[in-house]
């Protein structure tokens, strides 16, 4: 995914259009838990939709890529580690 990809993913209003509809669950899904930790009822609408697009096994990992991405920032927070945003150079990039 190229760094305009991610950057496009957090403004699914804007951008929306240019994701698949099932990239389009995965990334609200993801958004919901991550950046917004709502509950098992506000969460099933999403649940709902991923499950349409996803299997088990693919909805398991997202929920559990999910859970590290919160464990990860919960501990860079408690250690005041520094986070600095840098753009990935072409090199590096998996496109």
């Amino acid at each position: 995914m190229t760094e305009e990809r991610i950057q496009q993913a957090w403004d699914l209003v804007r951008h929306g259009s240019e994701f698949s509809p099932a990239e389009r669950a995965a990334i609200e899904y993801a958004h919901a838990v991550v950046r917004h930790g709502v509950d098992a009822a506000a969460m099933q609408p999403l649940y709902d939709e991923v499950k349409k697009h996803f299997d088990d096994g693919q909805v398991l990992e997202l929920a559990v890529f999910c859970a590290l991405c919160i464990g990860f920032d919960k501990v860079i927070a408690t250690l005041e580690v520094p986070v600095e945003f840098c753009e990935i150079p072409p090199s590096k990039r998996a496109e």
